[in-house]
């Protein structure tokens, strides 16, 4: 059967037949094994290596038969009214190897991490208008939690590194609207950033710098006794020194100097 699937992994699993509807994937495993296979783009893994990371706990024997079962649910799961149960839709399934057919299937994670790739060997500072909207898109996409529901170590991890992806965009569109002098649109995204992770004190410094160049030194000031509380409260340090003297020159009048300005002086 012709037809493009689509996953959505961000959240919780969602995966569209090609005809529109939902395929349901009734158990946990099945949603683990689909999951772990999307992990696994462009390549067959061998099914020893799913028992290892689906059934630890099992024997080798009663790992494989849950396997099987599971691999055979994912399958009644995608095959469409009418059609041969045989036709494994998006599913690549040989002997000892199982894995996704990249041409059938659509995945947001895939398309995160493409658009992601593409930006990789541009400086913040030689960023356009245009990938500034590709990272707008792909944090459309990475906007939850990656297999949510599922706590297995593999994907413990997983989420972590898409975690930080996420938190990594966002830094390069700071980076990209202060290199514009998009000073509120850098704010935006700082901030932003900072509910995901409070302690980067590098995107409470880029705070502080869009606040003086904006003008406003008293939530430039404000800033920085945020930033030490949250410092102080979460991991008991104080702000670097490089910080500390932003504020220092702040509070005594003075203009505030750039974090570019300040690394370029060292």
């Amino acid at each position: 059967m012709e037809g493009v699937y689509s996953a959505t992994c961000f959240g919780g699993l969602q995966i569209t037949l090609p005809n529109g509807a939902i395929a349901h994937l009734q158990t946990h495993r099945a949603r683990a094994l689909f999951l772990f296979l999307v992990l696994n783009r462009d390549r067959m893994v061998h099914r020893e290596a799913l028992c290892a990371a689906l059934w630890p706990e099992t024997s080798e024997a009663s790992a494989r038969s849950q396997l099987r079962k599971t691999l055979w649910r994912i399958r009644t799961a995608f095959t469409l009214p009418g059609t041969d149960l045989q036709a494994d839709g998006p599913m690549r399934i040989a002997e000892h190897q199982v894995g996704l057919d990249a041409s059938r299937i659509s995945v947001d994670l895939w398309r995160f991490e493409d658009c992601i790739r593409s930006l990789e060997l541009k400086s913040d500072d030689c960023l356009a208008e245009v990938d500034a909207a590709a990272l707008l898109a792909a944090l459309d996409l990475n906007r939850d939690t990656f297999a949510a529901g599922i706590f297995d170590d593999w994907c413990l991890a997983e989420q972590e590194v898409l975690r930080e992806a996420r938190l990594a965009a966002m830094e390069r569109l700071v980076g990209y609207h202060r290199a514009h002098s998009h000073h509120q649109q850098a704010i935006h995204w700082a901030q932003r950033a900072l509910a995901l992770d409070p302690v980067r004190e590098h995107l409470h410094h880029a705070i502080m710098d869009c606040r003086c160049a904006m003008g406003d030194r008293a939530s430039a000031i404000r800033q920085y006794h945020h930033c030490a509380a949250v410092l102080q409260r979460e991991i008991g340090l104080h702000p670097s020194r490089q910080i500390s003297i932003l504020y220092q020159n702040l509070t005594a009048g003075q203009p505030g100097v750039p974090l570019e300005r300040q690394s370029a002086q060292k």
